[in-house]
């Protein structure tokens, strides 16, 4: 029992570092920390911000969040690679996209930019990717729906009779 009032003790003091008003008891995981840093800077959440944002693009908006598998395709075969860091993919990318423009717009709006992306991504080399002016381009903040051509995917599996994934 003093070893679990110590460690809160701890956990209290490094709680007092984020400088957060929320209570310490409503902040069950480190989302709820971040909403709460949300809240301090005054940032609505999306649908609060944007009450008239289109349900159907949101809904395709949402459906682009995906964990995927991580298999491995190749072996034995010698290829350029990058070293991969999932657990830090989504922040990575969040920044490289500079998507903090979204989260503290005023108001988001949408439009068809379909001929501009298609034209991106025929351009599009691998290497680019590299570049962080890349990933700053108009066209990587758009929503596509694909067509694989034998390319390989993430896919969604039923692993049950209950849940998809």
């Amino acid at each position: 029992m003093k070893i679990t009032a110590e460690l809160y003790q701890s956990a209290l003091e490094r709680f007092k570092m984020f400088n957060l008003t929320d209570p310490v008891n409503r902040l069950y995981s480190p989302a709820s920390i971040g909403k709460a840093y949300l809240r301090k800077m005054n940032i609505k959440p999306f649908l609060e911000q944007n009450q008239d944002f289109p349900k159907e693009i949101l809904g395709y908006a949402m459906s682009s969040y995906y964990g995927g598998r991580t298999e491995i395709r190749i072996r034995n075969k010698s290829i350029p690679i990058t070293y991969l860091d999932f657990t830090s993919m989504y922040p990575t990318v969040y920044s490289l996209l500079q998507l903090d423009k979204f989260l503290k717009a005023k108001k988001i709006t949408h439009y068809e930019n379909t001929e501009n992306v298609k034209r991106f991504i025929e351009e599009l080399k691998s290497e680019y990717l590299r570049n962080p002016e890349t990933w700053q381009r108009n066209e990587m903040h758009s929503i596509v729906r694909i067509r694989p051509n034998e390319d390989i995917l993430p896919v969604r599996m039923e692993y049950s009779k209950i849940a998809k994934h």
